[in-house]
């Protein structure tokens, strides 16, 4: 008997649902939101301590709980990348075909939008050259793009040795190819450096981002072996998020510096194991999990919300800017303003084909 699926009447949403791992959904939804509170608090974090006590404490919580969000989207790429029998170049095929087009058309889009918003053409220019080709985007929320693609380039061979195979004689001329791509782009950055003064770095960024997507995937199809409960992992959760929330406070007192990605950097041990302490819980509580069609499409839009987002952060700021003397409301309005202007965008867009492919 053939199993005919109806995209007119709900049951090709319950196919698609069934196919799928619920708990990413679920993650990439919490993700998404997580990353909107990270900028959207970001400056009255950078503020200081001191300069209203009660705003930057505020700030500091919600930041500090929300910088799970980018390992957690590049772990559930790990868990939905690896450990399938993909070719090396099928591989690259349809990682680039994800991957360059938002890549392209995001880059140009904040160009031109930050050029209306600061500088004209000239500011046009100056962010090709030194946006994209120096710091490798046109707006900072776009660096996670740049460090995928490069972390595209040695994937499909992780995901060969993950699946116990070797790479034969052509996998082995593409993988020296996707290092001398580095080679040319590390030389090209020294002459820079050399010449202007100019340091090229955002290329550097992927290899400790390579421990993410590999633990996507082992906890993913590995969790088990962790001898772990939920209920442990959510103790020592919450330790470890009190001692980056507190982190934080002391080390912008001892040094006189707020950066919120000092103590949870995302590349620092301690939201390393805050990051694979979520994932293994929401892994773990799958089967608490509802499937519901409204959690389909937010979680497949949350890509493009992680691109748009800086936009309507730009224009609720605007909006809200009668309000600068109570910034406390300003928090608590724009997180679930900008998120839900986002997603709603998104929601329109990617009725257009050519957005879906961006987005």
């Amino acid at each position: 008997m053939t199993f005919r699926v109806s995209p007119g009447d709900g049951s090709f949403d319950r196919f698609r649902m069934s196919m799928r791992k619920i708990y990413l959904d679920y993650l990439r939804v919490l993700a998404i939101i997580a990353v909107v509170t990270i900028h959207v608090t970001a400056p009255y974090y950078s503020k200081g301590y001191g300069r209203g006590e009660s705003v930057w404490w505020v700030a500091n919580f919600l930041n500090a709980l929300s910088r799970f969000s980018v390992p957690v989207f590049v772990m559930i790429s790990g868990a939905l990348l690896l450990g399938k029998r993909v070719g090396v170049l099928d591989f690259y095929r349809k990682s680039s075909l994800r991957i360059i087009p938002p890549l392209i058309f995001w880059n140009l889009i904040f160009v031109v939008f930050n050029a209306v918003i600061e500088g004209g053409v000239p500011g046009a220019v100056w962010q090709l050259k030194a946006g994209v080709f120096i710091d490798g985007y046109a707006a900072k929320h776009l660096w996670y793009l740049s460090m995928f693609s490069c972390l595209i380039f040695f994937a499909p061979f992780v995901n060969q040795y993950i699946n116990g195979d070797a790479p034969g004689e052509r996998g082995l001329l593409v993988l020296l190819a996707a290092f001398f791509i580095f080679f040319v782009v590390e030389w090209m950055a020294s002459i820079v450096k050399d010449l202007v003064d100019v340091s090229i770095s955002w290329f550097k960024y992927f290899p400790l981002y390579m421990a993410y997507f590999i633990g996507g995937y082992f906890l993913d199809r590995h969790h088990h072996r962790l001898p772990l409960s939920v209920v442990g992992a959510c103790v020592l959760l919450f330790i470890l998020s009190v001692v980056g929330i507190f982190g934080n406070y002391y080390y912008g007192l001892v040094s006189g510096s707020f950066r919120d990605y000092f103590v949870l950097s995302n590349t620092g041990p301690l939201l390393f194991l805050i990051s694979f302490l979520i994932f293994l819980i929401f892994r773990r509580s799958v089967f608490f999990m509802n499937e519901r069609v409204w959690l389909l499409k937010l979680s497949e839009a949350s890509f493009g919300v992680y691109l748009i987002h800086p936009i309507f952060i730009y224009l609720v700021g605007r909006a809200l800017s009668p309000m600068a003397d109570l910034p406390l409301a300003r928090i608590i309005i724009s997180i679930p303003l900008v998120t839900l202007l986002s997603f709603l965008a998104v929601g329109m867009l990617r009725r257009l084909s050519f957005m879906r492919r961006v987005s």
